[in-house]
């Protein structure tokens, strides 16, 4: 099943208990991502970021059915992520899903670049992490004036 983390709260959720939106899920995010995204959180009040390591298709869809914004990290395993890169693009638009990774992969970037997604080559300073978030089409990503 997969594991949310209610960063408002900082303590593991079911998803059968995460029935909100999550601002941003960190699908299989690596401990430097999910580091990074905590940071963000920080200068968010109320911002709900959600993870997951959702491995089949049907636990994929279901969490990005609970997702305004979706990174997915393909720094551990490429063609995982792009599994649940390419579901999110169908679920959630190109617009709000970014591939991240900490290790260039060309078949990884050729595969976002030409989807119209957002590729990310981290790890990212707080401030690049801020101007992707206020380029988000979702208002919930977005820090508090």
């Amino acid at each position: 099943m997969p594991n949310f983390v209610h960063r408002e709260m900082r303590t593991p959720v079911s998803s059968a208990q995460a029935s909100a939106v999550a601002d941003v899920l960190l699908l299989h995010p690596a401990p430097s991502l999910s580091d990074q995204i905590a940071r963000c959180a920080e200068l968010r009040p109320g911002w709900r970021v959600a993870t997951s390591r959702a491995r089949k298709l049907p636990e994929i869809r279901k969490v990005l059915s609970q997702a305004a914004t979706a990174i997915i990290d393909g720094t551990e395993d490429p063609c995982l992520a792009a599994e649940g890169f390419l579901q999110a693009v169908a679920q959630l638009g190109a617009g709000a899903v970014a591939m991240y990774t900490e290790a260039t992969d060309r078949d990884l970037e050729l595969l976002v670049r030409v989807r119209g997604s957002v590729y990310l080559l981290g790890p990212l300073w707080p401030e690049q992490w801020e101007s992707f978030f206020d380029l988000q089409p979702s208002n919930t990503t977005r820090r508090a004036a």
